[in-house]
C-alpha cells in the first residue's frame, strides 16, 4: 500500500510519488500501472518530490529533514542536503529553478531555503510566513519565487541570480 504524500509528473510519461513508507514510486501515466522501479533511502515519509528541467535529477524531501537529489537513471542518491537539525525544519514542498541550478524548499518551520544544486550548499533562508510553507514555485524566468503557507499568505520573493 502506498500512502501518497506528494507527486511530480515526469514529462507526461510517468508520475513520481513520495510515499509514507519512505520510498519514491513511479506510475505510467498512459496505463495507470506501477512501474517496476522505486527509489529507496529515506527513513520516513517522503513529503515532496521534484524533477529538474533536464530530467536527469529527482529531488525528494523527507520528514527527517533530509533532502536527497537522485540520479534519475541509476536511482542512486548523488547529494544529501540536511534541511534542519530541528524536527520542524523538513521540506513540505520542493522545486527546481528553471535553469536547474537552484532547489527551493518550503519548510514546516515556516522558512524557505534555497540550495545550490551543484555544491549542495544552502545559499539563503527566506523568512516571512508564520506557519508551515505548503508550496513553492519559480516563475518561468527564475527571477521570482512564489510561496504559499498554511497561514493563508502567498508571498513573492525576488531571487538574485
Amino acid at each position: 500500500m502506498c500512502n501518497i504524500k506528494s507527486f511530480s509528473q515526469l514529462y507526461g510519461k510517468s508520475i513520481a510519488i513520495g510515499s509514507g513508507d519512505g520510498t519514491i514510486r513511479f506510475w505510467d501515466t498512459q496505463t495507470g500501472d506501477p512501474k517496476n522501479n522505486q527509489f529507496t533511502g529515506h527513513l520516513q515519509e517522503v513529503y515532496s518530490v521534484a524533477l529538474n528541467p533536464n530530467g536527469n535529477y529527482i529531488a525528494s524531501g523527507c520528514s527527517t529533514g533530509i533532502i536527497r537529489i537522485w540520479d534519475a537513471d541509476t536511482r542512486q542518491p548523488i547529494k544529501t542536503l540536511n534541511e534542519s537539525e530541528d524536527k520542524f525544519g523538513f521540506a513540505r514542498s520542493i522545486v527546481f529553478s528553471p535553469d536547474g541550478k537552484t532547489l527551493a524548499s518550503g519548510c514546516f518551520d515556516s522558512t524557505i531555503n534555497l540550495w545550490d544544486v551543484d555544491t549542495g550548499e544552502k545559499m539563503k533562508t527566506l523568512k516571512g510566513h508564520t506557519s508551515h510553507v505548503k508550496g513553492v514555485e519559480f516563475s518561468l524566468d527564475g527571477k521570482t519565487l512564489v510561496s504559499g503557507s498554511r497561514d493563508g499568505s502567498v508571498l513573492l520573493w525576488e531571487i538574485d541570480p
